[in-house]
C-alpha cells in the first residue's frame, strides 16, 4: 500500500486528538469527536454541514451529478465528504 499526503493527514488527526473521517482512498477530514460534523458547501453552492456517512454503507454504483461535483471538488484541492448516498459537501483545505 502507498502512503499519500491524505493518509498522514489522518494519522496527524488523530495524534492530535481529532477523528480521522476518510472520505475516498487517501483524503481525510479532521472533526472532534463529540460532534463528528462537517461543514462545507453542497452542489449548489450552499453552506451545509452534515454528519459523514458511516464507513461500509452501501450505495448503488450509478454516477449521478453529485459524484460529479465530489470529483470536481477533489480536482480543485477540496476534500468530497459524503453526507449520505450521491449526497456531498466540498471542504476546501
Amino acid at each position: 500500500m502507498e502512503i499519500q499526503v491524505g493518509d498522514l493527514h489522518g494519522l496527524d488527526c488523530r495524534a492530535r486528538g481529532f477523528k480521522a473521517v476518510q472520505c475516498g482512498c487517501h483524503n481525510f477530514v479532521c472533526v472532534e469527536y463529540e460532534t463528528e460534523t462537517v461543514v462545507g458547501v453542497d452542489r449548489q453552492g450552499m453552506k451545509r454541514s452534515c454528519h459523514p456517512m458511516k464507513e461500509g454503507t452501501s450505495c448503488t454504483e450509478i454516477f449521478t451529478e453529485d459524484e460529479a461535483f465530489a470529483e470536481r471538488c477533489q480536482e480543485k484541492g477540496g476534500v468530497a465528504v459524503a453526507c449520505g448516498c450521491h449526497d456531498y459537501i466540498c471542504v476546501k483545505n
